[in-house]
């Protein structure tokens, strides 16, 4: 196996080039736990989580619903009423893509207003043969936590790569704790 060398040794920009070989990478669901797996893992093994899917799980939202659902998304309030109406999702969060640190702040928020009841929202996982499973906020939570762990493991392995540290030890985060 060959190692590529990041573009350059600037950490910032390593850890740009990390995500990107991060990207080809999704979660595998193990009995409640997620790990770490290749995007390639197919066949015998449990499908791999791709995205989260945020739906309201009341019937006839509010006009305090729809209007904080409105601040959400982009979607205008016929379409939000349509979507209830139908149960497809107002919300889509795929990790590490393009829009990852938008989304990230964006997933936080969503998990503290789901657990103090604000948002009457259900989330599913989908995997990527496009099956879905519920997830409770105990399980968002600790997604969250398992985002937070690949992106601090993506940074100080970069940093290891580029010389920037010598040893795991030395790790100090680039940017603040975001799940909170």
């Amino acid at each position: 196996m060959t190692i590529e060398q990041p573009p350059a040794r600037n950490p910032v920009t390593a850890i740009g080039w990390m995500r990107v070989r991060l990207h080809r990478r999704s979660l595998q669901v193990i009995h409640g736990s997620v790990q770490k797996t290749s995007s390639s893992t197919r066949g015998g093994g449990s499908p791999t989580v791709t995205t989260l899917r945020f739906r309201v799980t009341n019937a006839s939202p509010t006009a305090s619903l729809i209007s904080q659902l409105r601040r959400l998304t982009a979607f205008s309030i016929s379409d939000i009423r349509d979507r209830v109406a139908t149960g497809r999702p107002l919300i889509e969060l795929t990790p590490f893509r393009n829009t990852w640190r938008e989304d990230r702040a964006k997933l936080v928020d969503l998990a503290n207003r789901i657990e103090t009841g604000e948002l009457p929202l259900a989330v599913t996982e989908v995997y990527d043969d496009e099956t879905e499973s519920p997830i409770s906020p105990i399980m968002l939570r600790n997604l969250i936590a398992h985002f937070r762990d690949i992106e601090l493991q993506t940074q100080r392995d970069t940093m290891l790569e580029i010389g920037e540290i010598e040893d795991p030890s030395q790790f100090q985060p680039y940017d603040d704790d975001w799940t909170q």
